[in-house]
């Protein structure tokens, strides 16, 4: 006994041993990727929309804040903003056809200056619009980072916020979309149902979209409702959404209904789907796989009997 339970309390150990410089090793690399603290850097309004007109002139302003334990230098800029295609960041340094707007802004007042701790500035910029211009959406981001003292060696961080502007020219805006794609099943392995749908702006503004899926019974009960927030769709684009209902009952059938609101529009559309998990199914197949054998099994011995009787 002695000498399997020696060994084994060492290989616990062992285990234990390295399950803990694991857990340190990991801790090690968390607290190593935090953010420095002394460093909050925020501006405000997130985001701000203006309406323009060709030939000209806004003026708006955004707050920069210093949240952090130490002051920094500040240099503030307008930059074009537009979206990656699948809309999952943001894009600030390329310039397109709904983003020139950022040539158009110019500061009043100075672009670079300092941030003492719990201290805020208000910056105020002027939008000149060009008589020639197209008309529809123009996006860009007021953005404010700080700068490296000039004595900084190796590698230091910058930290970058922007205020996003949403600015609309007047003139021929054309508003127009359109449902392109729904992804979603008649039959669930899980209680998890996930749909999607895919929504295109065809127009030359952006738009807000609200999508809701609505889960009723087969008799028209209302079960759930889920609301997606609305999420905004930039010009030439396409955007897809996805929603989550999870059921209470891990067998059962529905019925399903995607709507989305746009452009003072509703889309609607309906589908009958059903939660199933595979085990079930397994089991509903190997009872009628079992039923028809021992049918089959009835059927021979009462044949064989009438021979016999016979």
């Amino acid at each position: 006994m002695r000498k399997i339970v020696l060994p084994l309390f060492g290989l616990l150990t062992a285990a234990f041993l390295a399950l803990n410089l694991a857990g340190a090793i990991l801790r090690s690399d968390v607290a190593a990727q935090e953010p420095d603290p002394s460093i909050s850097l925020s501006v405000s309004p997130a985001q701000q929309r203006l309406s323009l007109e060709p030939g000209g002139t806004s003026t708006a302003e955004v707050v920069i804040i210093n949240s952090g334990t130490e002051g920094y230098d500040i240099r503030v800029s307008a930059t074009p903003y537009e979206v990656a295609p699948d809309y999952t960041h943001n894009i600030f340094d390329r310039e397109g056809v709904y983003s020139q707007i950022h040539r158009w802004i110019t500061f009043n007042g100075q672009t670079t200056f300092r941030l003492e701790p719990g201290e805020r500035k208000t910056v105020t910029f002027t939008v000149n619009v060009p008589i020639s211009v197209p008309a529809g959406g123009q996006y860009a981001g007021i953005m404010a980072e700080t700068i490296p003292p000039a004595d900084a060696s190796g590698v230091v961080a910058i930290r970058r916020v922007a205020s996003l502007l949403y600015a609309n020219l007047a003139g021929d805006t054309i508003e127009t979309g359109s449902v392109t794609d729904r992804v979603w099943r008649s039959f669930y392995p899980s209680r998890d149902v996930t749909t999607s749908l895919t929504i295109q702006n065809t127009g030359n503004t952006d738009f807000s979209v609200e999508n809701h899926l609505f889960v009723d019974s087969l008799f028209g009960r209302r079960i759930a409702e889920v609301t997606e927030p609305a999420r905004v769709i930039f010009p030439d684009t396409s955007r897809t959404f996805e929603l989550n209902w999870q059921s209470a009952r891990s067998v059962g059938a529905y019925r399903i209904t995607q709507q989305s609101a746009f452009l003072h529009q509703s889309i609607t559309e309906t589908k009958l789907i059903v939660i199933m998990p595979v085990w079930f199914i397994i089991s509903a197949i190997m009872a009628v796989f079992t039923i028809v054998i021992l049918i089959i099994l009835s059927v021979k011995r009462r044949r064989s009997t009438d021979y016999y009787a016979s």
